[in-house]
């Protein structure tokens, strides 16, 4: 996903990911990977949790991805195992979403 951060930036988003590790950690995983992206930590898991990421019942994480179109407020979550193996589909529906 992360040769696609400068095409999705192009569309008008911002491209963070979220973690709950702490900061340290992510700065190392930035640099080690030549991350385009800045890491927020969440580490209490609130947003994982309201954003369906997080099952605390099930204790697991999944991956997934959320957008919101700033001038429409739409927004899309998706939980996909799949994130930065299937960057082409995730783009096409960023565009859908940027034209709402």
């Amino acid at each position: 996903m992360n040769e696609y951060v400068e095409d999705i930036e192009a569309m008008g988003y911002r491209v963070l990911g979220i973690s709950p590790a702490d900061p340290a950690s992510h700065a190392q995983y930035i640099e080690a990977n030549n991350l385009g992206m800045e890491i927020l930590s969440d580490i209490n898991g609130e947003l994982g949790v309201e954003l369906g990421f997080i099952d605390e019942e099930a204790q697991m994480i999944t991956r997934g991805f959320a957008a919101v179109n700033p001038n429409t407020n739409a927004m899309l979550v998706e939980i996909d195992y799949l994130v930065g193996e299937n960057s082409d589909t995730i783009l096409n529906e960023l565009e859908e979403l940027a034209n709402e």
